[in-house]
């Protein structure tokens, strides 16, 4: 995630914004809030609004309302599918001029874009800051092929096809059983 951070402050800096918000879960914003903060102000930005928002609440309203008064020319998230649809439809209660929202590969899951997209329709400028994962190899395409038939026990499996922590999970028990 600290990379993560320094990626989305160099993607904006790289891409004309200087002044941003951020929206982060209590939860990511252990590893992200920091390393994030300190490239986008080494980069020449200025961090205007910094929330971290505890994930799954009923209402966001004070803190939609701070970061439309903050007047951002970007946002940098990290929350869940539930919180962001939650937090977003209260700020386009507010304004009907969302600033661009840059996030990372959890917000690319069906999870989260299905969640999102209903409530602030077209408006929605966001960009994700994913990792590149390598071409799969004969052993990861067998992987994905199996992963489609746990229909019954994981929803929406196809989420994970190109998912970069299947790909280190995949990883993780390839090298394990090569090491027994």
């Amino acid at each position: 995630d600290s990379v993560t951070g320094v990626a989305m402050a160099y993607w904006a800096i790289h891409h004309g914004y200087k002044t941003a918000g951020s929206v982060l879960t209590n939860v990511s914003a252990v590893t992200i809030a920091d390393p994030l903060a300190a490239e986008f102000k080494k980069l020449g930005g200025r961090l205007i609004k910094q929330m971290i928002v505890a994930p799954d609440q009923s209402s966001y309203r004070t803190e939609a309302s701070a970061l439309v008064q903050a007047h951002a020319q970007v946002v940098f998230t990290e929350t869940d599918a539930q919180t962001a649809a939650t937090f977003w439809s209260e700020v386009v209660q507010q304004t009907k001029n969302l600033p661009p929202v840059i996030g990372d590969t959890s917000d690319t899951y069906s999870t989260y874009v299905k969640a999102v997209l209903p409530v602030v329709g077209k408006s929605f400028n966001f960009v994700a800051v994913t990792q590149a994962n390598p071409a799969p190899s004969a052993g990861m395409k067998i992987y994905q092929k199996e992963l489609m038939t746990t229909g019954a026990q994981i929803k929406d499996p196809s989420q994970y096809l190109t998912s970069s922590f299947t790909y280190s999970d995949y990883d993780a028990v390839v090298v394990g059983a090569l090491a027994m």
